[in-house]
């Protein structure tokens, strides 16, 4: 191994620096997964489990729900993203990918091209760009507008809870509250709207290189297989268990070819 010169001085280069890189394409999409979190984590922060919120704004505690829960499915699939490129972006990974890959394009008369999962580990631009979506996403103004609603119940009900009675909370929502609170929303849910996009071309990626990779790898233990039961098959001493385990018209097959 390494016998040539230009071989151990690129030994020593990659040795210097430290080993193989880790692809940035993992490291991005592991950011756009840290971000997504943490937004979903403030949407949901902005809503007290413990309140009773009027109709007046139910809808809208609602979205803001909803939208957590929609950022929390963008994390998901960003740190799925970022455990399939490393899982990949690994040479022995790579040259199982390739070797399988040409298996399957000679096989079914395909033209062999870059793997879309290769494509995909070279690429950090697109969970780059997820990571700057979430970060447009503004909720200083909503939470504020929660904040007052918040505190506009809590203490109404602390003052029938001191009280003794029952206090309707929808007549202690103001309408300026709950103004603020509409504006607030329509303009965060416009950047969401927008930075869907993004999230839908990392879903898009992701989806074609896990279907490419997947293909790949069992085209190559395919081919593996093929080939361990053409050395195999000629073999008495274990005769049955190769006719057990490999199917009756691959070994009539290779038989008919060797």
């Amino acid at each position: 191994m390494l016998s040539q010169d230009y071989q151990l001085t690129a030994y020593t280069q990659l040795t210097d620096a430290g080993g193989l890189q880790t692809p940035a394409s993992a490291t991005s999409a592991a950011s756009a997964a840290s971000a997504a979190t943490a937004k979903a984590a403030t949407l949901t922060g902005m809503v007290n489990s413990a309140l009773s919120y009027p109709s007046s704004v139910t809808a809208y505690v609602s979205d803001i729900t909803a939208a957590a829960s929609t950022l929390t499915s963008w994390a998901t699939l960003s740190t799925e993203h970022a455990a399939l490129m490393t899982t990949y972006g690994d040479l022995s990974m790579l040259l199982q990918l390739n070797a399988g890959w040409d298996v399957y394009c000679r096989a079914s008369g395909a033209t062999v091209t870059e793997l879309p999962v290769s494509v995909a580990i070279g690429d950090s631009a697109t969970s780059a760009a997820l990571t700057t979506a979430v970060g447009t996403l503004d909720t200083a103004a909503l939470a504020s507008a929660m904040t007052a609603i918040n505190t506009t119940l809590s203490t109404a009900a602390s003052s029938a809870s001191s009280s003794g009675t029952t206090t309707t909370t929808t007549a202690s929502v103001t309408d300026a509250e709950i103004t603020a609170l509409d504006t607030a929303w329509q303009a965060f849910s416009a950047l969401l709207s927008v930075a869907t996009s993004s999230y839908t071309a990392l879903s898009t990626l992701y989806a074609s290189a896990s279907a490419s990779a997947t293909l790949a790898i069992n085209a190559y233990n395919d081919a593996i297989g093929t080939a361990l039961a053409e050395a195999a098959m000629s073999n008495t001493s274990t005769a049955s268990a190769v006719a057990a385990l490999v199917p009756s018209t691959v070994l009539t097959t290779l038989k008919a070819g060797s």
